[in-house]
């Protein structure tokens, strides 16, 4: 997934694979995914890996920016088990209406 702003910022998250891929039958160990995030920012790029979202986490992401896309999130915030990541809409998208009008569109605020 990559997310991109028309400054030139960017963020993108990259599923690497499975933490443990040989553990098949384990509830949470089987289902950690390798996680990679690259930024880039008009003042510098970083990028980390880590085992941070479980399989089931990702499908619960990509509901929640579909429906901020549409406008239509039922929560500001999303956080995972592990801390290192998390999203919130910017304060400033109190109503996702303006959006469809052709104004600006939601902004996030990913930590990593």
């Amino acid at each position: 997934m990559k997310l991109c702003a028309a400054d030139g910022t960017a963020f993108e998250l990259t599923i690497l694979g499975y933490q443990f891929p040989e553990l098949a039958s384990e509830q949470y160990d089987s289902n950690w995914l390798v996680i990679r995030i690259h930024v880039d920012h008009p003042s510098g790029s970083w990028e980390a890996r880590d085992p941070c979202l479980l399989s089931y986490e990702v499908a619960e992401l990509a509901d929640w920016l579909e429906a901020v896309a549409q406008g239509e999130p039922a929560r500001r915030e999303m956080s995972f088990m592990e801390p290192n990541l998390e999203f919130r809409l910017h304060p400033h998208c109190a109503s996702t209406s303006s959006w469809s009008a052709g104004r600006r569109g939601p902004q996030l605020n990913a930590r990593g």
